[in-house]
């Protein structure tokens, strides 16, 4: 009996190989296009919707996809913001240099002024030409394409941003004043990835800061599937390799999601399955019961509204009633004047 095929299936987090990454076509490339020209970006989703993965899938392959894979252009640089070295700005700052592999900054001026002290290595680093390097292949039949003599651009993928504003005693509107300015200035380019937008986000931190109207917007959702683009179906060419059979074809026609986490869990129990032997009931039940550890039901989504708005629902009654009675005063003050009252 041949051993069941390994389940490559498995990613419930973070997907970190280029090779098990799917899809995305569209955002890519809006995303390429923009940070090309130094614009930052802004990626919002829902959760486990993917956002990580993209980020992490443009980190790795970033430099291929916009031509350069020398760098000699372009320096994309990874940061998770959940790391706990980058709990304090100063470790932000430091994070930052040792990822773009640039100087380390004084520590002192590190510790009074981080920020002040990453826009001089940043100013240095825009400030010095690259080397010419010896151009291999010329000859004179062609045309050899010269580098540009500028310092690569920094392109700096943040993840997590939310943990930025959930600490606003440290990353005040200073910081994202300072982050702003580095920004605009051409010394970086910013890629985040949060569930909301950094509006929402700076205003639920009580922060001011019009850090956020630098970004253009790249919404995140499930898989594109229309006449020109199907990444349900390039997702599910993976099993080609496995010699489907009828009924798991069936199975996976049955769950055709398109959101990206869901057909990993479909495509992992159905696999799972050559090995597992389950009744069709059984095999339902367990890939029920994954999805529900992932995603909240509606009635738990109305549960923790209720939980997180019912301090707020007597002041809103209150308020409710109190309009309703105005405007039964005016609707009174109304029909009497109409009587000639």
């Amino acid at each position: 009996m041949n051993p069941p095929p390994a389940n490559p299936f498995t990613h419930r987090k973070m997907i970190d190989s280029e090779e098990a990454f799917s899809g995305r076509h569209r955002e890519l490339a809006n995303i390429l296009a923009r940070v090309r020209n130094g614009n930052s970006v802004s990626v919002t989703g829902e959760r486990r919707i993917g956002k990580s993965s993209l980020l992490f899938h443009l980190f790795l392959t970033g430099n291929r996809r916009l031509d350069d894979l020398s760098r000699q252009h372009f320096r994309l640089a990874y940061l998770d913001l959940l790391d706990a070295r980058t709990r304090t700005p100063e470790d932000f700052a430091k994070q930052v240099l040792d990822r773009f592999d640039l100087p380390g900054a004084d520590a002192g001026r590190l510790q009074t002024n981080p920020l002040a002290a990453l826009a001089d290595a940043l100013e240095t680093h825009k400030g010095q030409p690259l080397p010419q390097p010896v151009l291999a292949g010329f000859s004179q039949g062609g045309a050899a394409r010269l580098p540009s003599a500028a310092a690569p651009r920094l392109i700096l993928l943040l993840d997590e941003f939310e943990e930025i504003t959930h600490h606003k005693d440290l990353f005040t509107d200073q910081f994202l004043e300072a982050l702003r300015s580095l920004c605009n200035g051409g010394l970086l380019t910013l890629v985040v990835v949060s569930k909301h937008s950094l509006k929402e986000l700076t205003d639920r931190g009580d922060l001011t800061s019009p850090f956020w109207n630098i970004f253009t917007s790249q919404p995140l959702g499930e898989f594109v599937q229309d006449s020109s683009l199907n990444e349900v179906a390039d997702f599910l060419r993976r099993w080609d390799e496995f010699s489907p059979t009828a009924a798991e074809r069936t199975l996976l026609q049955h769950w055709r999601f398109r959101h990206p986490l869901k057909l990993q869990v479909v495509s992992f129990w159905v696999l799972q399955n050559r090995e597992l032997a389950l009744p069709m009931r059984k095999l339902k039940q367990e890939i029920e019961n994954e999805m529900m550890s992932y995603f909240r039901s509606n009635t738990e989504k109305m549960s923790r509204w209720g939980k997180r708005n019912a301090p707020k629902l007597p002041g809103a009654i209150s308020a409710m009633t109190k309009w309703v009675g105005e405007q039964v005063g005016n609707l009174g003050q109304i029909f009497k004047h109409l009587n000639g009252g």
